[in-house]
């Protein structure tokens, strides 16, 4: 028989929930596409500087992926983002799962002045349907695991928040390594 890992494998990712819907799913992409370039200091400039590459590349949707976008840069936030250095945006980091190893992503990832390590998810879900309090419950018990893997990989203990962009709201996250 193998030796136990030292660490309790973690979390996989259900690759197609039974509530999929591709429509949103596709625009959530294209948002996280966005935010992962944009110019944080000046979005709605960098927005008007890159809108023909944008528009070809999204077609129809810029225009609501633009207002996605920017309704981030708008909402009253737990954390100062224009104060926060950036450690990484769409960052990557690997773990181990009962499927394997897999790659994950973190929306951002920032130090905020306060110098608390800073885990943000962005969510562009409608939360107005049925099923959406189990999305909510699913998207936090998910963001929880990437606080414990951010606890292990950094050593200390980060925050976590879920912004959900379309209904300005933020929700913030528990998950620590001694928390379970």
């Amino acid at each position: 028989t193998s030796p136990e890992p030292e660490e309790p494998l973690l979390f996989g990712i259900e690759p197609v929930p039974g509530d999929w819907q591709p429509r949103g799913a596709a625009l959530g992409d294209m948002v996280h596409q966005v935010m992962e370039k944009i110019d944080m200091s000046d979005p709605e400039g960098w927005l008007t500087g890159h809108g023909a590459f944008l528009g070809r590349l999204y077609g129809n949707d810029l225009e609501e992926v633009s207002r996605l976008c920017l309704t981030f840069f708008e909402m009253e936030l737990p954390f100062d983002l224009r104060a926060s250095t950036v450690l990484g945006r769409e960052y990557p980091y690997f773990v181990r799962t009962p499927e394997g190893i897999r790659k994950r992503y973190i929306d951002l990832l920032l130090r905020t002045p306060d110098g608390k390590l800073t885990v943000v998810d962005y969510k562009t879900d409608r939360l107005d349907g049925a099923g959406s309090g189990d999305a909510v419950e699913g998207y936090m018990k998910t963001q929880g695991h990437y606080l414990r893997d951010m606890e292990r990989a950094f050593g200390e203990k980060p925050r976590g928040y879920l912004v959900f962009i379309r209904h300005r709201l933020v929700r913030e996250v528990s998950g620590s390594a001694s928390s379970g």
